[in-house]
């Protein structure tokens, strides 16, 4: 018997599961994301699309993704929250791809980013 299995149902669940709740704490809950669970190639373990003006994306994990049976779910969880930091930063990168970007937009996209995680990390610990 194989100790790896392509990702399931259940995996594709905990990484929606893991992105929504990030994806709140974090305060993106004004773009709107649809998800996949779809094959993405084999160097590929989940993407994040988007459109250019950040309101819409997509969060696929790979379907075709071999998994070690044992901790697959704090893999998965990785992948979420990997992605959705990918989200955290699409302003960021739109703006760093512009034409017509500016030294200030980037700033402002940056003290966006910096503004979510200050209010998002739990800063009792520090």
């Amino acid at each position: 018997m194989s100790d790896k299995t392509v990702t399931t149902a259940a995996d594709f669940e905990l990484f929606m599961r893991e992105f929504r709740e990030l994806q709140e704490l974090l305060g993106l809950t004004g773009i709107r994301v649809g998800f996949l669970h779809t094959p993405l190639g084999p160097s590929v373990r989940a993407r994040l699309r988007h459109r250019p003006n950040g309101s819409v994306a997509a969060a696929m994990l790979n379907s075709e993704l071999p998994l070690l049976v044992q901790g697959r779910e704090e893999l998965i969880k990785y992948y979420a929250r990997h992605e959705v930091l990918h989200l955290l930063l699409v302003r960021l990168a739109d703006e760093a791809r512009s034409r017509f970007t500016s030294v200030e937009s980037i700033k402002a996209a940056s003290e966006e980013i910096v503004n979510r995680l200050m209010s998002a990390l739990p800063w009792d610990s520090v």
